[in-house]
């Protein structure tokens, strides 16, 4: 979880907490709030691989949150990402949403297509049909069946 304090992780269920900020906080100037940790996400294939997305740009760890890189090559326009989702039946395929439009990586992280121009709040991919993903907006709910190459809007109740 994140706190004003940064990232913490615990591996014992919850009984202990250990900050792991190494690589996310590196300027004296960035103190870990103004890091603004958005969304976590646990590679299923390999629990060592967590992304963070962040009001700074988005973070790799490859274990389990010691030590941090920023990946801000590969195309993705806006630092400020909200949400970041990992497939779990295809585990280099990423998504990530910004303020800007949803993002999708087939290559964990290095190269980054933009495959929607609205502001995202949510990701989730369906766990029974890993082809359909469905995106949260400000302007309402969006569904692909297709990985991201058509949006529809899903019609809710009021």
């Amino acid at each position: 979880f994140s706190s004003d304090k940064g990232l913490h992780k615990s591996l014992d269920q919850g009984t202990t907490w250990k900050t792991s900020n190494q690589g996310l906080v590196k300027e004296t100037r960035v103190n870990a709030m103004s890091l603004g940790i958005n969304s976590i996400a646990i590679d299923p294939e390999k629990p060592d691989s967590v992304y963070v997305g962040s009001a700074r740009g988005f973070y790799l760890s490859r274990n389990r949150g010691e030590s941090w890189t920023k990946i801000d090559k590969g195309g993705i326009e806006d630092p400020f990402i909200t949400t970041v989702v990992v497939s779990r039946t295809q585990p280099k395929t990423l998504y990530a949403g910004t303020n800007r439009g949803l993002y999708q990586s087939l290559d964990e992280g290095e190269k980054w297509e933009k495959i929607g121009e609205i502001d995202i709040n949510a990701i989730a991919i369906d766990p029974l049909r890993p082809d359909v993903v469905y995106a949260g907006s400000g302007r309402g709910l969006f569904k692909s069946e297709n990985r991201g190459k058509i949006w529809t809007e899903v019609k809710t109740a009021s």
